[in-house]
């Protein structure tokens, strides 16, 4: 962190020094709604202010990393998210303003890139605090985030700004520091979408010039519908099409609805921006040059934050609702829809493709129903078949966007397909009706959340505010209970009320009760300027001044006079009804279900319908953690998921019925609890940006029980296996090689028994198959038999070597100086697969910061997975005798390693690199001065034994299992070695020390 020394402007000392800092105004005024505060006062240059830089992408790699996401499916990526962590502590420059409050800022620094957007993991801002972001030059700016932009997630997740530069800038009054919550995690490192051109193909990611924008005429009949349709960000990386999606009630809850491949879950729903409107301003003819080039389209109009609501994936639908509803001025529809089945007569398609503004396609045939990518009707059921496009055609970033059928009705979201301008070929949608019903659960179909009250009904028409508007008012309370001592929320709707569409307006309405017959009134206040809905709240209990009094089981009438309804009808009285509920509901039966090591089940009953909360963690006292039903059911069931195994976890429930009565059950204090089963170990660990196991070996050995495996692991100075003598493998980029054993020698993995290996040059062994996959995921790690001691995406054709060596014991596969893809880094490591069904990984002198390392036995990633730290893993225990540091020359290794040479214990003699057929001879002596042989140095005189000994093919000589005891004692071991390509024939190995123990 940097504080700037003050110039003679700033009179106020910085906050660290000044008691008047503290001491100013809370009400100081910070910078207006327009302008971030350090464009209104003289503060320090931009060139003062400490950076964060990020290193420049490697645009090769990019490129076929994205041509492997296409032809896989994958959604479309635009940046890459770069993990950080950034808080006004930790970085950025500080500096006191003329008003009394604090100026905190950071330049974001990402080389080359085309696009910046940031994810605040941890987001907090006390009341009156000023979050801004903008480009240096502060011609695009991010309007300011404040406290009313803390949502229960504690993340904020920003739109892109189309520079390599990004300013951040909080203002803060001194009081409110130790309120303060933020850490700066993610940067989205962009490099094409958005109209920009992509760095490594010097081409350009513009959509396609057979795309029709919206605004065309052949849109004008689409125009209430394509409101609804936004393009997605997901995670600072991502892009997907996704449209808001109304319900039966018709009550503007802000659902919006996307593919499931595009990735959103629970964990990443928070991160997700969705920008409006974002459209070209004019109609550009298809098929002209101006329609394939960049467009006008602003993306200034955007939602942050989200809740996961439900998945499928037989049907890829994702339900998220936003943190807050879009502002009612960017005019943003609600998509009607059809869950009948029925296939339509005709489709058009509204989408966001290539990153690009808002697009309309249409097709002039019926639909069919289909299984994805097939033609068979029905196949499975599950999608919606679109022959080909007559105009338009949909691209890379437009999955998750909706197909409406004749009758503006959404039948399904786009999951994939072929088509483009140069390809009239078949699109595949998930099927809304399938959706709707989906896996029968509340978190895997629409009907929930969609018709809450199972009302039966098949199709809802898109609507928007302006639809739900007419000048025949309508009244009605929020909720239709409320407690004894709450606050009821109301609105009326009535357009004859919105008489100048630049001001907010209002409305006054009485509302009464059995126990307050003269009643209250109230004010409400619309929403935003001609949205002609007006919104207000009441306080309920015992009476008094703006409290209307309320008993338990009465019934509270609000009364609207609408004076002109717009047909004919003056001073009409309407009027809405809400129940008065004091009772609390009563929870029983809670019962623990379906335990297993990352997820158990909690279920309990309550007397009347109620929203149910499971509250839990692994304390009592630390209940951090919640999952919360949907909608209002008498018996409650909620999954718990992703639990630490073999972990004790403590909860509490809670019951809230539809009037805000709550009833909270800890167990009398003591909370109710479960253990998680024990996972079992896979033993496979995901690098992100912290590979760490580097020069370190690890040893896994068969044990039985559930992990098949144990492990340990030690430090290194070289790799276990010397190459010497090795067969080069001749791999390519993305290459397999296959190895088989000779001498009827067998390796396993799992307990499998293969008599041979697939090398891949992505830094691992297949075993029963080959693989060239170079994306290190973790489906793609356990997707076969795999060992990876680095599985990233390398090119052994543009450096280093691979090789292979089969030895006495085993098999060592070994990646000498090979380079990650499109670098000149370098990294070493070794492979060895023991005939006795070992394995071993040893990493030397790695540059690479990703990769995934460990045992795969195949199948798929399993459910129940949980990450290992393998660099955690326990000592061997193995001991090797010490080197002396003197021999040869010539190319021979000799080491000696097992227990340590008590009695009971063995260690195994080994000489590798030998000249294989030749003959070795073992000398043992009972000094360590060197003494001058052959042109090379011996262990010396008087020597104990001189054992002539056959060398193997491999150029090896293994004494196995020498057994210790009988010390304490040190002999000196060495071997000599016939060897053709010295001066006088012979080679000489290391020298060892061997101390035998009592």
């Amino acid at each position: 962190m940097t504080v700037r020394t003050c110039r003679p402007v700033c009179w106020a000392l910085m906050l660290s020094l000044s008691v008047a800092l503290v001491a100013a105004p809370a009400d100081a005024q910070q910078s207006p709604p327009g302008l971030p505060t350090a464009l209104l006062f003289d503060v320090a240059d931009l060139s003062e202010v400490a950076a964060l830089p990020l290193d420049a992408l490697n645009p090769a790699e990019l490129l076929k990393e994205d041509l492997q996401r296409t032809a896989e499916g994958l959604p479309y990526r635009f940046a890459v998210a770069k993990d950080v962590y950034v808080t006004p502590e930790s970085i950025g420059t500080w500096e006191p303003l003329p008003d009394g409050s604090m100026l905190w800022r950071l330049r974001v620094l990402a080389e080359g890139a085309t696009s910046i957007s940031l994810g605040f993991g941890s987001f907090n801002l006390p009341e009156g605090a000023v979050l801004w972001l903008y480009t240096p030059d502060a011609t695009q700016r991010i309007r300011p985030f404040t406290s009313a932009d803390v949502d229960a997630h504690g993340e904020l997740w920003t739109p892109v700004l189309l520079q390599d530069e990004t300013v951040v800038e909080l203002t803060i009054r001194p009081e409110a520091m130790g309120d303060l919550d933020l850490a700066l995690t993610t940067v989205g490192h962009g490099y094409r979408g958005f109209g920009t051109k992509a760095a490594h193909e010097g081409g350009s990611y513009l959509s396609g010039s057979c795309n029709v924008d919206v605004v065309c005429a052949e849109g004008d009949a689409w125009s209430l519908d394509y409101p609804s349709v936004g393009a997605m960000q997901i995670g600072a990386s991502f892009i997907c099409t996704g449209f808001m999606v109304n319900d039966v009630a018709s009550s503007l809850t802000p659902y919006f609805m996307t593919a499931n491949h595009c990735g959103v879950s629970s964990g990443n729903a928070a991160s997700l921006v969705v920008y409006w409107n974002y459209q070209n301003s004019f109609c550009r003819t298809p098929g002209s040059p101006a329609s394939g080039g960049p467009g006008d389209g602003l993306l200034t109009q955007f939602n942050s934050g989200s809740t996961w609501r439900a998945s499928y994936s037989p049907s890829d639908f994702t339900l998220v609702e936003f943190d807050d509803d879009p502002d009612p001025i960017w005019e943003v529809s609600y998509a009607g829809w059809d869950r009948s089945g029925v296939d339509a007569s005709s489709a058009i398609a509204i989408h966001q493709p290539q990153v690009e503004e808002k697009r309309i396609s249409f097709e002039n045939d019926p639909t069919t129903t289909t299984s994805y990518l097939g033609n068979d009707i029905p196949g499975d059921g599950t999608h919606v078949r679109v022959e080909d496009w007559d105009l338009g055609t949909t691209e890379p970033g437009s999955s998750g966007s909706p197909l409406w059928d004749q009758d503006h009705r959404v039948i399904g979201q786009l999951h994939g397909g072929f088509a483009s301008c140069t390809s009239q070929t078949s699109d595949w949608y998930g099927r809304f009706s399938l959706s709707f019903t989906g896996g029968g659960s509340p978190n895997s179909r629409l009907s929930n959340w969609l018709d809450p009250g199972d009302t039966g009904t098949l199709t809802v028409d898109t609507i928007s505010l302006a639809t739900l508007c007419d000048d025949a008012g309508t009244v009605e309370f929020l909720e239709g209970t409320y407690a004894c001592s709450d606050l009821a929320g109301l609105q009326v709707v009535d357009c004859g009320l919105n008489t100048n569409d630049l001001v907010v307006e209002m409305v006054m309405i009485s509302v009464t009760s059995p126990s307050e017959p003269s009643g209250e009134t109230v004010v409400l206040t619309e929403t935003g300027p001609s949205t002609a809905r007006f919104q207000g709240s009441l306080a309920l209990g015992a009476g008094g001044a703006g409290v209307l009094s309320v008993a338990a089981g009465e019934t509270i009438t609000a009364t609207y006079v609408d004076a002109d309804d717009g047909v004919g009808g003056v001073n009409v009285v309407l009027t809405a009804n809400a129940g008065i509920d004091c009772t609390a509901p009563v929870l029983s039966n809670v019962a623990i279900t379906n335990v297993e090591p990352v997820g158990a089940t909690i279920g309990f009953d309550s007397d009347e319908p109620i929203k149910g909360t499971v509250f839990y963690g692994t304390s009592c006292g630390s209940l951090n953690n919640s999952i919360v039903s949907s909608g209002l059911s008498a018996s409650i069931s909620l999954d718990l998921d992703g639990l630490e195994d073999d972990t004790t976890f403590y909860f509490a429930v809670q019951g809230e019925d539809e009037a805000g009565n709550v009833t909270f059950d800890d167990n009398g204090g003591s909370c109710y609890s479960f253990t998680t089963l024990p996972a079992q170990d896979y033993y496979t660990e995901e690098f992100l940006t912290d590979f760490d196991l580097d020069n370190f070996t690890l040893l896994f050995t068969p044990s039985g029980g559930q992990d098949f495996y144990s492990v340990c692991g030690d430090p290194i100075t070289s790799l276990p296996s010397s190459p010497a003598g090795g067969t080069t493998a001749s791999l390519s980029d993305d290459d397999s090689e296959f190895v088989a054993l000779t001498g009827g020698q067998h390796i396993s993995l799992y307990g499998v028994s293969y008599s041979g290996l697939w090398i891949g040059s992505n830094g691992y062994v297949t075993l029963g198959q080959s693989d060239t996959d170079y994306t290190e995921t973790l489906d793609d790690h356990f997707a076969i038999p795999r060992v990876a001691a680095c599985f990233d995406d390398l090119n052994p054709s543009a450096g280093g070597e691979v090789s292979w060596i089969q030895l006495v014991d085993r098999l060592a596969v070994s990646w000498r100086s090979v380079p990650e893809f499109g670098t000149s880094n370098s990294n070493t490591f070794q492979i060895e697969m023991y005939f006795d069904g070992r394995v071993g990984i040893s990493c030397m002198g790695m540059d690479l910061v990703d990769a995934i390392a460990g045992l795969s036995g195949g199948g798929g990633l399993p459910g129940d997975f949980i990450e290992d730290n393998l660099s955690n893993a326990g000592s061997c225990g193995a001991i090797c005798q010490t080197d002396l540091g003197f021999g040869g020359p010539g190319t021979a290794t000799l080491t000696m390693c097992g227990g340590d040479l008590s009695t009971g214990t063995t260690a195994d003699l080994l000489l590798t690199g030998a000249t294989p057929g030749g003959t070795a001879f073992l000398i043992l002596g009972l000094t360590n001065a060197p003494t001058p042989l052959k042109g090379g140095l011996l262990v010396p005189v008087p020597i104990l034994l001189q054992l002539a000994l056959p060398i193997n093919g491999s150029g090896e000589v293994l004494v196995a299992n020498a057994a210790g005891g009988g010390g304490p004692f040190t002999v000196y071991a060495q071997y000599v070695y016939t060897d053709g390509a010295q001066t006088e024939g012979f080679g000489f190995s290391n020298a060892l020390g061997v101390d035998f123990l009592p």
